[in-house]
């Protein structure tokens, strides 16, 4: 239900972000296509060889199933974020208690950047179901004393897999886990089993894996010498800013001591360990999953500079980990301090739903034009006749133009541009020749719509959103219908 208040009401509010309309694109969504699976795939490794392709060929069947409206789109990452959100509450269950599971899903759900691509169709709600599975099904399949069933061995291959087809930086937990298998497990039959599904993983992936060196380098020669790319002491800083969605900013002179924390964290771990030879804790596991994970990330991105300001969800796999440490220290401190914990918990949950509910969009995460373009064609798809005229005012098309080419491209319904510069005069000519004509203007062209009213009926006006309205004019009321 709070996923629903706070993700769910947003699939249909905003136009297509500039990346998800780029996807659109290479799929073959609408009159793009329809593309084959084949011919997605093909598009996708010619318009975009830096992204894993696992997201298009999802992405690509959906629409064929779904169709491509915002809000079909928009459900499929919905359902990954509400399947991660359950899965994170499985995870907690299992490796600690109930209480620790509900606490690290309430956690998880009231992260602005994870509600934000809940509604965004993104590959990042996928990344944290498989990073989340991966680990879980990692510790029942290697570290837990009881008995390994099937069901562990598929969610570890399914999550290694799907990690690997759905970006290439979340799929940086492998190696992590692969190094922590060498290093802390013990050299035993089980740990010969979980070898083997790390082999099938790669085997699997094979395909995804043939085509990593082109998007390695089509990053490197895009943002070499980028100024945009954080250093270790930025993207630390950043990282407690998002975490604390924006409450916590830490002051510019002090960033660079945040170099210390990795160092201090490692050094914590290595202290916390017991022997050598006992199996690992499962909220040491965690700890050593994700401060890793972070070091070889921040490593990575130092030869292939991509992690901005802006691109804190190459990060979302900290999230559960980070989520169910988080859960679990309350639940230890309510053992002696209960009124406490359950104060901490209930602020942290309230202030992330308040901040979610009243501030922008897309915060400062991302980029995402305001714009309403979708509900005008959503209504033209419903109520539009092949041969009805489409007169559009330049002022309501989004600024990009990625998402401007892509609206204009699936209305083909004959259609001429107006700007405020445009002869109303010309317009008319060659509008009122038609038996019904749509006008999507702005409500300050008051022109227009005037001397359009002059020569045909207006019949409704199925669209009146922010500065965009949309409106049926009619020589003859019997068109209306």
């Amino acid at each position: 239900m709070l996923a629903v208040l706070l993700a769910g009401r947003r699939l249909n509010s905003l136009t297509f972000a500039r990346d998800e309309t780029w996807t659109l694109i290479n799929v073959g969504a609408r009159n793009y296509g329809p593309y084959t699976p084949a011919q997605a795939l093909a598009s996708d490794q010619a318009l975009s060889p830096d992204q894993a392709f696992g997201w298009t060929l999802l992405v690509n069947r959906w629409g064929a199933m779904a169709g491509w409206s915002t809000v079909a789109m928009r459900a499929l990452p919905f359902f990954f974020g509400l399947l991660a959100l359950a899965m994170v509450y499985g995870a907690g269950a299992d490796m600690f208690t109930h209480q620790t599971g509900t606490s690290a899903s309430l956690l998880l759900l009231s992260s602005s950047l994870v509600i934000q691509y809940f509604h965004i169709a993104r590959a990042f709600t996928p990344v944290l179901l498989f990073s989340v599975l991966t680990m879980w099904s990692y510790w029942r399949v290697a570290l837990d004393q009881r008995p390994t069933s099937h069901a562990s061995r598929a969610g570890l291959l399914l999550g290694g897999i799907g990690l690997l087809y759905s970006h290439y930086f979340a799929s940086l937990l492998l190696p992590v886990l692969s190094l922590f298998h060498l290093l802390f497990v013990r050299k035993n039959r089980s740990w010969w089993r979980t070898t083997m599904l790390f082999a099938l993983m790669l085997i699997a992936a094979t395909p995804e894996l043939l085509v990593l060196g082109n998007g390695v380098a089509h990053n490197v020669r895009r943002y070499t010498n980028s100024p945009k790319n954080l250093n270790v002491s930025e993207a630390l800083v950043r990282l407690l800013y998002t975490f604390s969605n924006g409450i916590v900013s830490v002051p510019g002179r002090f960033a660079p001591f945040g170099q210390l924390l990795l160092p201090v964290l490692l050094f914590v771990l290595y202290k916390t360990r017991h022997h050598r030879h006992d199996t690992p804790r499962p909220a040491w596991f965690l700890a050593v999953m994700a401060v890793t994970f972070l070091l070889l990330l921040l490593s990575v991105t130092h030869f292939v500079p991509v992690l901005f300001n802006s691109r804190m969800r190459y990060l979302l796999v900290l999230w559960p980990p980070i989520m169910l440490l988080v859960s679990v220290w309350l639940h230890r401190l309510g053992k002696t301090r209960q009124r406490m914990a359950d104060w901490i918990l209930a602020s942290l949950v309230a202030s992330g739903i308040v901040l979610i509910l009243n501030t922008p969009y897309y915060r400062h995460f991302d980029y995402h034009e305001e714009s309403f373009v979708h509900v005008v064609d959503q209504a033209l798809l419903r109520l539009a006749r092949d041969d009805d005229f489409l007169i559009v005012h330049e002022g309501t098309l989004p600024f990009d133009h990625l998402n401007r080419d892509y609206y204009l491209h699936v209305w083909e319904y004959p259609r001429e541009m107006v700007t405020d510069e445009t002869k109303p005069e010309k317009t008319m000519r060659s509008a009122t020749i038609f038996d019904r004509i749509w006008l999507l203007t702005t409500k300050t062209d008051i022109e227009t719509v005037q001397r359009l009213s002059e020569k045909m009926l207006l019949c409704h006006q199925p669209v009146r959103r922010g500065d965009l309205v949309l409106g049926l004019y009619v020589h003859d009321k019997a068109d209306c219908a």
